[in-house]
């Protein structure tokens, strides 16, 4: 029951993030743009962002481990990914600065890579059974961009809310059956 709440406490800070972002703003090019759209609001509000990143990462990580340990025999071997894809995440909330920074740009785009990869390789590899839920989740938003007008600009957000989707959807069913 507890790593259940956990992954919907850290489920609930990334919905109410995005939910306060696109009514604000709209949809982003990429999550991370937030950071400067809130920035452009005013000066140091972008640290929502990081704020977000962090916290959703902390309360996961400890779930997504517990999950991993209760999902089969073997996967406590690959609890490394959950352990990347968090602590990259929060390598992306602490290096928000991806355009303006030489060096925060790098850390930024390798780090959201990496959680990305992570996410996905876990949730296919150790969550076998379900391995349906992120290619769903991956073919919903190809079939979006078809009927969304956002979907050219924004790609790059449609295709994180896949995985992010694809790993909260498959930590809530592992970590209830």
């Amino acid at each position: 029951m507890t790593t259940l709440m956990l992954i919907l406490t850290s489920l609930f800070l990334f919905t109410a993030y995005n939910a306060v972002a696109l009514k604000r703003f709209g949809v982003p090019k990429s999550l991370s743009d937030t950071f400067y759209l809130w920035n452009g609001v005013k000066k140091n509000l972008g640290y929502i962002f990081t704020g977000m990143m962090g916290g959703m990462s902390l309360t996961l990580l400890p779930a997504w481990i517990e999950v991993g340990n209760q999902v089969s025999s073997w996967s406590p071997f690959l609890n490394c990914l959950a352990f990347f894809t968090c602590g990259a995440i929060m390598f992306v909330g602490v290096a928000p600065a991806f355009r303006s920074c030489k060096m925060e740009s790098k850390v930024h785009d390798i780090s959201a890579k990496t959680a990305a990869a992570c996410a996905l390789i876990w949730c296919f590899v150790v969550c076998y059974n379900i391995w349906y839920v992120p290619l769903a989740c991956i073919i919903a938003v190809l079939i979006a961009g078809l009927c969304t007008k956002t979907f050219k600009n924004c790609y790059a957000y449609w295709f994180e809310m896949a995985a992010f989707a694809a790993t909260f959807i498959t930590l809530i069913v592992e970590s209830i059956t």
